[in-house]
């Protein structure tokens, strides 16, 4: 069974698994170039069945996207730091309430259906996160 880290041929050329994404395998060739295929194309490659891409647990995803936001956060504000205590949350919280109103969720009308629905998606996956360090659920408004 191909997994993550095995060594591929494909197309005549080597190729490293180094990750998955959405389903798909990340592979790297030896410049560092990495593309994105199927679990259908490694096996048509390799003739042995690759093991199924794992799904991240929600949990895990929400931290991510928390971590992404701090990061985005700390552009702007060399001091920010991941959220410890419950004033801190709330900060972020706060933050988020901002983020939600029709205006900025929506960029004044420029953004599309999909990016406003990907966008509500991010957000509630960061509310989630701060919900799980508080240990009790916020009301949205």
């Amino acid at each position: 069974m191909i997994n993550v880290g095995d060594q591929i041929t494909l197309y005549s050329k080597q190729y490293k698994i180094v990750g998955t994404i959405r389903r798909s395998f990340i592979i790297e060739d030896a410049s560092g170039k990495q593309f994105m295929i199927s679990p259908k194309q490694v096996e048509k490659a390799t003739g042995q069945k690759a093991a199924p891409v794992q799904r991240k647990p929600q949990a895990e995803l929400d931290e991510e996207a928390l971590a992404a936001r701090v990061r985005c956060r700390q552009i702007f504000d060399k001091s920010a730091r991941m959220p410890e205590t419950e004033a801190e949350i709330m900060e972020y919280i706060e933050g988020l309430r901002c983020d939600l109103s029709p205006e900025i969720l929506c960029c004044d009308g420029e953004a599309s259906p999909a990016q406003v629905k990907r966008k509500r998606q991010e957000i509630a996956s960061v509310w989630r996160a701060l919900e799980r360090r508080l240990g009790r659920k916020i009301a949205e408004y």
